[in-house]
């Protein structure tokens, strides 16, 4: 904007002598400007929108929305839960933490559904145990959607409550 600014100046500075010489300084000036602007608007990616992503479980199955649409998976499809770190081309420095939820088995082939931690608004340890502990167990995923799950997120209540006895 600033060369944009710059160029029109020239331009109107220029309008009493000669006027040529001061377009052709506008468009000297302006055009990296006017091309800058062009590639911006070509690579632009609005945010999303947070009201519509997140993560919703229910006893039957998980929707995972991060703005492109929901994936669904019923919970008796996952085979496992997995946390990782990824990298995205050549970018220096640390990756994305990710939780993945596996999908399918050897038969069928394997899936995967990738949950960057970047993209989740709480905390993403909590949310890798939060899955793990549901898959491990079914039969407690009736509480998913009421207040007792709600208040065992926020506790992080995902330990079991008899642990096993340390076996050496």
């Amino acid at each position: 904007m600033a060369l944009l600014g710059a160029g029109l100046w020239q331009f109107i500075a220029s309008l009493n002598d000669d006027w040529s010489t001061g377009a052709a300084l506008f468009f000297l000036i302006a055009l990296p400007a006017l091309f800058a602007i062009l590639l911006g608007l070509g690579t632009y990616k609005p945010r999303k929108v947070l009201g519509n992503v997140g993560i919703v479980l229910t006893a039957q199955h998980v929707a995972i929305d991060y703005g492109n649409g929901p994936t669904n998976v019923a919970w008796q499809d996952i085979s496992a839960v997995g946390a990782r770190n990824r990298r995205e081309g050549f970018r220096f420095g640390s990756g994305t933490n990710v939780t993945t939820l596996v999908t399918g088995d050897a038969d069928t082939g394997y899936g995967t559904i990738d949950m960057g931690h970047k993209d989740l608004e709480t905390d993403p340890t909590r949310v890798y145990h939060l899955f793990v502990f549901y898959v491990r167990n079914p039969g407690l995923r009736s509480e998913l959607g009421t207040e007792y799950g709600l208040d065992r997120f926020r506790r992080g209540g995902y330990a079991p409550e008899q642990p096993p006895a340390f076996v050496d």
